[in-house]
């Protein structure tokens, strides 16, 4: 049991069981795993934006392994980490397909505003998140132009607002890519709609939450 109080993450992890190869019959081992969710790690971000680093390292082609599944097969998220940190210790990495289209941060999707309009790269090669598909439901109710295209990386350098959105943080502000300063306040307006539509959806304000979260005692699992 864990101690209650605060707010907690569930994942569900499936594998394919134990066997010699491939064509072993199998039976899937389940394992279902809480843990808490720790929003003051954000705090700093929502008001001054994280970093972003474009890395050499790419996502998996959907030719070899489908990119909107959710799945932990993921050297290439651990070596894209290392890569961001060599430039950027506190940096986010974001990875591209083969072409050199943007596709996703190792932990969510990644946003452009440009003239007004919201934009995020297709799910061709990076993640159809529950976040991304929450975001363009927001905008749709904010009236704002919403759409997911090709990005490029030069598309980010000159963006009018950039951030990142996952299920844990909601949506973090990016203040700086490859070491380039973004361009006016921090989060952008646009942003701080899209921030105050999903405090609202989620009955409770993210940023305030972070500011003001005290983690409860004895978070690690205990066995009973």
């Amino acid at each position: 049991m864990r101690t209650p109080g605060g707010d907690f993450f569930i994942g569900q992890y499936v594998s394919r069981g134990p066997g010699r190869d491939a064509l072993d019959p199998v039976n899937p081992t389940i394992v279902i795993r809480p843990w808490h969710l720790l929003p003051s790690k954000y705090a700093e971000g929502y008001k001054e934006g994280v970093h972003g680093v474009i890395v050499k390292t790419l996502s998996y082609s959907p030719s070899a392994l489908e990119s909107r599944v959710k799945h932990d097969n993921r050297l290439n998220f651990a070596l894209a980490a290392l890569e961001a940190a060599d430039v950027d210790s506190a940096s986010y990495p974001i990875l591209t397909d083969g072409n050199g289209n943007i596709t996703e941060n190792i932990q969510g999707n990644v946003w452009i505003v440009k003239d007004g309009v919201l934009k995020t790269p297709t799910n061709r090669s990076s993640l159809a998140g529950d976040a991304q598909r929450l975001i363009f439901e927001l905008a749709k109710n904010l009236s704002i132009e919403a759409k997911s295209e090709d990005v490029q990386p030069y598309d980010m350098y000159t963006a009018d607002e950039l951030f990142f959105s996952n299920t844990a943080y909601g949506l973090m502000p990016i203040s700086k890519m490859d070491n380039r300063p973004i361009e006016g306040n921090i989060p952008g307006p646009i942003t701080r709609q899209l921030m105050a539509a999903w405090s609202e959806r989620a009955g409770v304000d993210i940023i305030d939450q972070a500011n003001n979260y005290t983690a409860p005692d004895n978070q690690d699992l205990v066995i009973n």
